[in-house]
């Protein structure tokens, strides 16, 4: 690996720690570490919570309230508990309102294919 390369590198690394120092500060959050030591990677936090960098990137660019990112895993979570078709919702769609239960009710819709007809007649 030449230097150029090797900068290049150790800046990242920087600046992948400095955006998980400022996120862990704002969650309150301790207890945290890279998993496999990748950094820029996904973050573990104790055995609780785990957030890749993207998602914490989004969390401190859109200034969202402290403690919406530790919701909106644990909603996730808990409505795939018992599921065989595992659902997902990432968190930039969360922060902009998007919702699991959105999908309970698409999907109560489509169970019924002549009550959706008639909810679409009735918007046209």
């Amino acid at each position: 690996m030449n230097k150029t390369t090797e900068t290049l590198i150790a800046d990242y690394e920087n600046a992948c720690n400095k955006i998980l120092k400022a996120f862990t500060k704002k969650q309150g959050l301790d207890d945290y570490g890279w998993i496999a030591e990748e950094i820029g990677g996904t973050v573990s936090f104790g055995d609780d919570y785990f957030f890749d960098i993207k998602e914490i990137i989004v969390d401190l660019k859109t200034d969202q309230p402290k403690g919406l990112i530790l919701k909106w895993q644990e909603e996730n979570i808990e409505f795939n508990r018992f599921r065989g078709d595992k659902l997902y919702i990432s968190y930039e769609s969360y922060t902009k309102g998007k919702r699991l239960s959105d999908y309970e009710e698409t999907k109560a819709s489509l169970d019924n294919p002549l009550e959706l007809i008639k909810a679409i007649d009735n918007n046209f």
